[in-house]
């Protein structure tokens, strides 16, 4: 593993554990048993640092999702399989739960105005993404034609981002074999089937 991603790998772990102005380069650079110097080889501050941290985390989920339905062809299916891989991702990396919430809270970092512009950029790509997810499952007559393709997309990039943060809540944690699962059944039934009786 080169030595830029043990440094971000690193500081997932110190992140994780604290709030983020809380958390030293001092104490990044022991968890990646380095001198503090080393990281100025990587990243220009703290802030670069986060950046590249939360952009890492963004290209997993990305890698997760494309990679889960990459043999696909069902709309549906395609769905589930976004929202179980994705909880799968963050049970199985943890650490990566406390940059999720900074996606809709990018003032917690200093140089804020490069960090929204670079959050923007990912979610567009993941919005347009989904776009293209129900503009084929309305060409496989999955989803109905009359829909508006990016309300469509739009909704279930809602329910995506709301699933991932329940799946990240202390009370669902405590269950680690089912958290998450259950509510992404409930959350597809809703978008597949609606609320009315």
């Amino acid at each position: 593993m080169n030595k830029r991603i043990t440094i971000i790998k690193s500081a997932l772990k110190v992140i994780s554990r604290k709030y983020f102005k809380e958390v030293t380069l001092d104490e990044i650079a022991r968890e990646a048993d380095i001198a503090k110097g080393t990281l100025y080889l990587y990243f220009k501050d703290k802030e670069d640092l986060y950046l590249n941290c939360v952009l890492f985390v963004i290209e997993a989920m990305k890698r997760t999702v494309t990679e889960s339905i990459k043999k696909e062809d069902d709309f549906f299916r395609s769905c589930d399989k976004i929202m179980k891989s994705s909880v799968g991702l963050f049970k199985k990396n943890p650490e990566y739960a406390g940059l999720v919430f900074i996606l809709h809270n990018p003032g917690l970092v200093k140089n804020s105005q490069k960090f929204f512009n670079e959050m923007y950029l990912k979610k567009t790509e993941f919005f347009e993404f989904l776009v293209d997810l129900v503009g084929k499952g309305k060409i496989s007559g999955k989803v109905r034609k009359d829909l508006n393709t990016e309300e469509a997309a739009f909704v279930f990039m809602s329910l995506y981002f709301d699933l991932i943060f329940r799946t990240l809540s202390p009370k669902l944690i405590k269950n680690k074999k089912t958290a998450g699962y259950k509510s992404v059944k409930t959350a597809l039934d809703i978008f597949r089937n609606g609320v009315s009786s």
